[in-house]
Order: structure tokens, then C-alpha cells, then sequence
């Protein structure tokens, strides 16, 4: 059962025109509009509010366009659209130059930043472990049972 609280949300959400409204929420919004009178006057509020928002944009749109201009902006935009469609078509249909060929495949043949970065960065980190270890050196080895039983401490953080 929907709400007069459901009901406004809804109104808010996708305005009064039921056509908008989610169809599986249109009878129990037409039960609720059949016995609210607060139902009623919130759906009135929000058909003001949409045609106020229509007429706003109607003449919004006027005052930014020439009559013609949104028709030859729509034409221009289809005809573009439709020039890279055609293009796309042309190129997979195999009728390709070698050069064409050789720029898609130009990747391929030049190195990549990323994998020389992690190749550097992964030496650097090679390098360091080598330094770290060679500066701190295996602890003495001593021939007492008790005392190679114990973890010796990390001679960095003995420091």
C-alpha cells in the first residue's frame, strides 16, 4: 500500500505525468489519488511545477536559438555521426593500406613506458635488498644450543 509520504517522494522523483511513474507503483498511486484529497492537491502542486519547468525550458531554448538552428545542429550532428560509421565500416572491411596497417601495429614495435618503469623501479628494489643485506651482514653463529634456538634481532632496528 503506497504512502502519501511514498507518493510525494515519487512525485518529486519522476514528476506527474503517470506515464513517467513506475508502472508497477501507477494502480496503487491511482488508489491513493482516489481516496486522498492531500494525494490530489500534492499531484496538482506537482503539475504546476512541471509545466512551470516546461514553459521556463520552452523559452530558455528561444531566447539561445535561432529558429532552424536546433534542426541544422541535429542534421549537422547525424551526418557526422553517420560519416564515422561509414568510415569504421570501411576500415573493417578489409580494404586497408599497408601504412594503415603498420600504424595499428606501430605499438607493437616501439617499448612501452609503463614496462620500462616497472622494470626500473623493480632493479631499484633489487639493488637496495642487495645493499641493505651486504651493509648488515648474517649474525655470528655461535656453538650454544640455547643460542641458536633464539631469533636473533633485526640488527637495523638494534640500532
Amino acid at each position: 500500500m503506497l504512502t502519501l509520504k511514498q507518493f510525494t517522494a515519487m512525485l518529486d522523483s519522476y514528476g506527474a505525468d503517470p506515464r513517467r511513474w513506475p508502472a508497477n507503483m501507477r494502480v496503487e498511486a491511482q488508489a491513493l489519488l482516489d481516496r486522498s484529497d492531500e494525494a490530489r492537491r500534492s499531484l496538482a502542486d506537482a503539475r504546476c511545477l512541471d509545466e512551470g519547468i516546461i514553459s521556463a525550458s520552452a523559452r530558455e531554448e528561444a531566447e539561445l536559438w535561432q529558429p532552424g538552428d536546433q534542426d541544422a545542429a541535429l542534421a549537422r550532428l547525424r551526418s557526422g555521426v553517420a560519416a564515422r560509421i561509414a568510415s569504421t565500416s570501411y576500415q573493417r572491411s578489409g580494404r586497408r593500406s599497408a601504412w594503415t596497417l603498420f600504424e595499428d601495429m606501430q605499438w607493437v614495435f616501439s617499448p612501452r613506458l609503463a614496462w620500462v618503469g616497472v622494470g626500473a623501479s623493480s632493479s631499484l628494489a633489487v639493488v637496495a635488498g642487495l645493499l641493505i643485506g651486504a651493509a648488515f651482514g648474517a649474525p655470528s653463529t655461535s656453538d650454544n644450543l640455547m643460542t641458536m634456538l633464539q631469533p636473533d634481532p633485526i640488527q637495523i632496528l638494534a640500532d
